[in-house]
């Protein structure tokens, strides 16, 4: 048709301005459809303009005086449009990366990474005296032996690895390798390092001294409450990075998705919690 209209692939929601992603994928020679929840590639969320340029950088062969040339601009100018499109595919990547991962780590490489975490974790609870008492538990405990605090952290990590092993397992239908989850799992639990960081410092000493007979008014009036308070609060987002982190490699050591990623990961991490502190209460 000669007034054939051109569509473009919209790239973000009209309403919020999220990314949109793709739900049904159509064949127009068999008629076979495929649905799921699939992200756009990369360079596809890239606007035209965007891609056009790399387009435009294979055919010259990358080379930048030519694409000047054909397009009619100078060398500096379209050096710096290269270095734009450059810092918006790293800041794109980063931040992926950030959100999630496990989309580059896994395996023997999530599990190196997170062994020695898990070592610098427990030195960090050792300098600071604070013992994991579950997985979402922490603070004093009578034991100062180098060894419970080793123990804790091996009970942390253990106990909701064999529990999204097992629940991948029954729900999954693919084949789990153990040390995927035993890997991604021990590295979700890098970001509690900046938790045992903040431990450290002087005035968290005080919540030592708290106890359930402590009054009200005796605790407003104890020095650095307050900054151990505030303290106890910045914890709180690495927490929950930690969290989404070991919902996200349940998800991919275990390749589970809606209501059986959901179901696992709510008993891997509360159920978890609860048989951690039963174990971890058996050391005291």
């Amino acid at each position: 048709m000669a007034n054939e209209i051109k569509k473009r692939l919209p790239l973000q929601c009209p309403a919020c301005e999220s990314l949109l992603r793709v739900s049904r994928l159509f064949c127009g020679q068999c008629g076979t459809e495929v649905c799921g929840s699939f992200e756009l590639p990369l360079l596809a969320r890239l606007s035209e303009k965007e891609q056009q340029f790399i387009i435009d950088f294979v055919k010259s062969s990358g080379s930048l005086k030519d694409m000047a040339k054909n397009i009619g601009v100078s060398y500096p100018t379209m050096r710096n449009m290269l270095d734009d499109l450059i810092e918006k595919l790293m800041k794109k990547q980063t931040l992926n990366v950030i959100l999630n991962p496990f989309i580059r780590i896994a395996g023997m490489k999530a599990l190196t990474w997170g062994a020695l975490g898990l070592m610098a974790s427990t030195l960090l609870s050792w300098a600071s005296g604070y013992h994991y008492h579950g997985l979402l538990h922490f603070g004093p405990a009578p034991n100062p032996a180098w060894w419970c605090y080793l123990t804790e952290h091996l009970i942390v990590w253990l106990v909701p690895s064999m529990l999204f092993y097992l629940g991948g397992i029954i729900f999954s239908h693919s084949k789990i390798r153990l040390v995927d989850v035993l890997g991604t799992v021990l590295f979700a639990q890098i970001p509690m390092i900046v938790m045992n960081l903040i431990y450290c410092l002087p005035p968290m000493r005080v919540l030592e001294q708290i106890t359930p007979e402590t009054a009200p008014a005796q605790l407003l009036s104890t020095p650095d409450f307050h900054i151990a308070i505030l303290l106890s609060m910045v914890c709180l987002p690495f927490l929950i990075i930690t969290l989404i982190w070991m919902v996200l490699a349940l998800k991919v050591s275990c390749n589970l998705k809606k209501a059986g990623l959901w179901i696992v990961g709510f008993v891997g991490i509360i159920g978890g919690d609860i048989i951690c502190r039963w174990l971890i209460g058996q050391l005291y």
